[in-house]
């Protein structure tokens, strides 16, 4: 008997032997089943109330079924093998908390095989865009604090707060906040904090601290000026690359503003600053801005009295960022109906572009987005602002008859007098020499540099980039002055002056060589030589410029001073007679 079973015992493990090796699990591969739509980056987000749902779809060539559903249903949850199937993704739950939360994992299994780990995320039913209120230190001080929400919320505040908090009926979501008195501390204080609540949830709650700087003029603000639209993906990566700049604290008691578009009519203005508790920079809305059309010298100057109330300092600094055309009027239909009578052009031929040009910051959005400069210098000058430096990331702006025109509101200014690629300046590698020695100083020199280098690196090495110090340019004028008195050399030719730009007929060229080749007394046109390096401080090119028009989209740089002139230009040639250089050189 002990034998009989020792055989079946033995039968029993051979037979299982041989199922194991010969007998193999059917498993799913990587191309039965896909996610053909309805999730980013493996992750899904639901509104923040109960019931709020998505939907994703799905292809299987087996059998399929949902695993780990967790605060939330799929709808079908399992199914037959398909080649499209659409699945709802719902909420069980409201999410009264006031951050995004992960309500779990979803996985999908095929014969015994599990694909697509998707997280599902739910919003808050109320978003409060700070959880930190920063106001200046002195009384009646303002700041906002935004609200996104599809219910009513309400705001409270202990009674001895030393602040006030109110709606503000003209900004939708806005909560502003008021300091009633001067913070004459030594240092940052807090003065309270704001509750913000759903009146239909109240446990739906978020509180914001509310701070106030000492009662101390700011040393320096930065202003950052984006205008329009059309380069908002650039933009939005131009702030991020700041970001990462003052995440390295690097701007002391500097205050960093920004205005940004999202609209042709709408904008808004931001704080950008280093948050020690969270040891990151943040960008914080300060308030809702409406622009209306067209844009004016008046909309121009209440934008930067917006500023300017909200982070006044002891100087002020600017960053533009946008198209530019130098001192070219802004397109309006009669100042180009009078351009192109001039040429004998259509614009398309005015203005053509290649077919296969890389996007470059170039002229205009449109002519009621615009501003002519002096529309830009009567802003600055509505708000008693001297700038120590502008610094200009838009296409030829770096040309005598615009800077001229700037050189009561700005001691220095940066710019470039041919093409800017739309991806503009390396602010993650120019921003540490603007807010040098934590925020005190800055270092012109070097931002120049570090904008040629990164370009040098970069698949289209094209840049050109000066530094003109406005000081000089009134003895410039009187050397510019003695060269238009000499007269020309008989055999000029203004089509042997570097041009900076790709037109048929140039628009933009190079100041010094046409001085060098067209002025008949050598002496004279060294000495304005001469003075034009007392000018330009700072002048970096790569070794050929990008340009969007005309037939070559590099160009060879064969003479380089860095600033340009539109002198001879038929197009445009009575409006430059109207220029105040030319008035003053002539």
């Amino acid at each position: 008997m002990k034998r009989f079973f020792g055989i079946v015992y033995l039968a029993v493990v051979v037979l299982a032997l041989l199922f194991s090796g010969c007998v193999e699990t059917r498993r799913a591969e990587r191309g039965d089943f896909q996610l053909l739509k309805g999730a980013r980056n493996n992750k899904i987000y639901l509104e923040g109330v109960k019931g709020a749902a998505t939907s994703i779809e799905i292809m299987a060539k087996y059998d399929w079924e949902v695993l780990d559903t967790n605060g939330f249903a799929c709808s079908p949850s399992s199914g037959a093998a398909t080649e499209r199937t659409i699945i709802e993704v719902k909420a069980l739950r409201d999410n009264n908390m006031v951050d995004t939360v992960k309500l779990g994992d979803l996985h999908f299994r095929l014969l015994s095989t599990r694909f697509v780990g998707l997280s599902v995320y739910q919003l808050p039913r109320m978003k409060v865009d700070k959880r930190s209120v920063v106001l200046s230190g002195v009384t009646g001080a303002t700041n906002r604090v935004y609200v996104e929400c599809e219910e009513e919320f309400e705001i409270s505040y202990p009674s001895d707060a030393r602040f006030r908090a109110v709606r503000d009926a003209d900004d939708e979501g806005a909560i502003i906040v008021t300091a009633l008195e001067d913070n004459n501390e030594q240092s940052e204080m807090s003065l309270g904090k704001l509750t913000i609540s759903l009146v239909d949830a109240p446990s739906c709650r978020a509180t914001v601290e509310v701070f106030q700087r000492k009662n101390e003029q700011t040393p320096q603000t930065l202003i950052i000026y984006m205008l329009g639209t059309s380069l908002s993906m650039y933009y939005d990566t131009n702030v991020s690359g700041m970001l990462q700049a003052l995440s390295k604290d690097i701007q002391g008691e500097t205050r960093v503003m920004l205005f940004k578009q999202s609209s042709t009519t709408d904008a808004a203005i931001y704080e950008l600053r280093y948050d020690a508790t969270q040891k990151t920079a943040v960008q914080e809305k300060v308030k809702n801005i409406t622009l209306s059309l067209p844009y004016d010298a008046e909309l121009l100057e209440r934008t930067f009295a917006e500023i300017v109330g909200y982070a006044p300092a002891n100087k002020y600094n600017l960053i533009v960022g946008s198209h530019g055309a130098g001192w070219l009027p802004k397109n309006t239909p009669e100042t180009l109906q009078r351009v192109l009578g001039n040429m004998g052009l259509s614009i398309e031929a005015l203005w053509h572009k290649r077919e296969d040009a890389l996007p470059i910051r170039h002229i205009g959005d449109y002519a009621t987005t615009q501003y002519d400069i002096a529309e830009f210098v009567s802003a600055v000058e509505g708000n008693n602002i001297h700038f120590d430096y502008i610094l200009f990331d838009a296409c030829f702006m770096s040309n005598i008859e615009a800077i001229y025109d700037m050189r009561d509101i700005t001691s220095n200014v940066v710019a470039s007098p041919c093409e800017v690629m739309a991806a503009g300046f390396p602010y993650a590698k120019i921003l540490p020499h603007l807010l040098k020695d934590g925020g005190q100083n800055y270092d012109l020199d070097a931002a120049c540099r570090e904008y040629v280098e990164h370009y040098n690196s970069t698949a289209i090495p094209s840049a050109c980039v000066a530094h003109i110090v406005t000081s000089e340019l009134k003895s410039l004028v009187t050397k510019m002055k003695a060269v238009n008195g000499t007269g020309r050399t008989t055999d000029f030719d203004i089509s042997s002056v570097q041009a900076y730009e790709g037109l048929s007929k140039h628009l933009f060229y190079d100041l010094e060589e046409y001085v060098l080749r067209s002025c008949s007394d050598a002496d004279v046109a060294e000495a304005f030589v001469a003075q034009l390096a007392k000018t330009i401080l700072s002048r970096y090119h790569t070794d050929k410029f990008y340009s969007a028009y005309g037939n070559e989209s590099m160009r060879a740089i064969n003479y380089y001073s860095g600033i340009t002139t539109s002198v001879e230009v038929e197009a445009y040639s009575e409006a430059w007679q109207n220029t105040a250089w030319y008035r003053d050189t002539h």
